[in-house]
């Protein structure tokens, strides 16, 4: 139950990269948040629009076609439901604690109060420290049997281990004996993950330049599991 007390179910919207993009109960939910609505006032890429004045657009739009090219990528790779939720909550929530011309102030960020926005991330997410007074988020991905640690931890990253999953093109179509939370962190945060694939199109979309169109479908379909 959330905004006085009705609950958001699955819901379509329309995105103007992606189309219609359907959002689950879970993302829903997230999406209502305060912690995450707060990002529809910050501009994703700061101060650019003085330059290209299209690019307007927000965290917001952002972390909802991450959240929605996560799922894609999940069910590709055959994920099971609840690895789904990780990602898509790891997608909607990467960008959470931006602050207003994000990057662009960031190392004033870090040398005045010494953390920096993904400090900020895992704060929002674990509803830990005095940022927020009655923190939404944590609470809704455990309602949904989403663990907020596991969430945190995709998108700051882990420790490598010796035997690590890489997304790549296919060579025998392996789907077998990997390493999940390797794989699980590299669709939110690696060379090419749903954050880079969102802000390429979105990014050239808005600022009307090409060099980021990408062929989406294509790259997905071509994503396997290799040892």
């Amino acid at each position: 139950m959330i905004n006085g007390g009705y609950t958001l179910m699955a819901l379509h919207i329309i995105d103007a990269v992606h189309g219609m993009v359907k959002l689950d109960e879970l993302q829903s939910q997230l999406l209502d948040t305060p912690e995450v609505q707060r990002l529809k006032e910050i501009r994703q890429l700061g101060l650019a629009n003085l330059v290209f004045p299209g690019a307007h657009h927000t965290r917001l739009e952002h972390s909802l076609g991450t959240s929605h090219v996560s799922s894609m990528i999940g069910n590709e790779l055959n994920l099971s439901n609840d690895e789904k939720k990780l990602v898509t909550s790891a997608g909607m929530l990467h960008d959470l604690g931006h602050i207003p011309y994000s990057h662009t102030f960031e190392s004033v960020l870090f040398s005045r109060l010494g953390f920096d926005h993904m400090d900020l991330t895992e704060s929002l997410i674990k509803g830990d420290g005095e940022l927020v007074l009655e923190p939404a988020v944590p609470e809704i991905l455990i309602k949904h049997g989403v663990e907020p640690n596991e969430v945190s931890d995709l998108i700051k990253g882990m420790k490598q281990t010796p035997s690590q999953a890489t997304l790549n093109s296919p060579k025998d179509g392996g789907q077998s004996h990997f390493c999940k939370n390797r794989l699980l962190h590299q669709i939110v945060h690696s060379t090419l993950d749903a954050d880079q694939l969102d802000f390429l199109l979105r990014d050239s979309y808005f600022t009307g330049v090409a060099h980021g169109v990408i062929d989406l479908q294509r790259i997905i379909r071509s994503m396997r599991v290799l040892n």
